[in-house]
């Protein structure tokens, strides 16, 4: 009976590491949403106001419009006032270990249709982005005036753990 608990919690585990995460942007559509795949969502909804955004956790749905919660500001506290000047101490930036972590990310799809308002730059550009184009990846110049995109980017929390141990940044 205890390694059928086990092994149901080992399971869960490397589900949790295992799930897609998900970042979608696609302005044709309307979607904008932050998906880790068997949890939830976190969905910005423009077209009903500028700050309404909805959250589905498993069967649970709710939609806020952040400008309706009310923020409780705590009153202000007083500090006595010194005279003695703190050096702000200069922190190192581990570069090594933040470009470790953006290359666990996967540009899934990442297709622009923008226009430059210029003729002359439209016509110039056209060939460079034809010729820079990849199955996943393309970015096109249009003479109509829209300027549209769609980007799909994936992670796991099993990849970036693991960037964060192997970089030492954790």
């Amino acid at each position: 009976m205890w390694w059928v608990v086990l092994s149901l919690l080992l399971a869960a585990v490397f589900w949790v590491l295992w799930a897609p995460i998900r970042l979608e942007i696609n302005t044709w559509k309307g979607i904008y949403r932050a998906k880790w795949v068997g949890f939830g969502a976190l969905n910005w909804l423009p077209e009903e106001g500028v700050d309404v955004i909805e959250i589905n956790l498993f069967f649970w749905k709710k939609r806020w419009a952040l400008s309706e919660i009310d923020s409780k500001q705590l009153p202000a506290k007083t500090t006595p006032k010194t005279t003695a000047v703190k050096k702000k101490k200069r922190r190192n930036i581990p570069w090594r270990g933040i470009k470790k972590i953006a290359q666990t990310f996967k540009v899934r799809q990442c297709q622009f249709s923008f226009d430059t308002g210029n003729y002359l730059w439209n016509a110039w550009l056209f060939p460079v982005f034809w010729l820079w184009r990849s199955p996943n990846v393309s970015i096109w110049i249009n003479f109509q005036g829209k300027n549209e995109g769609s980007l799909l980017v994936e992670n796991r929390l099993g990849r970036l753990l693991w960037a964060m141990i192997s970089s030492r940044v954790l």
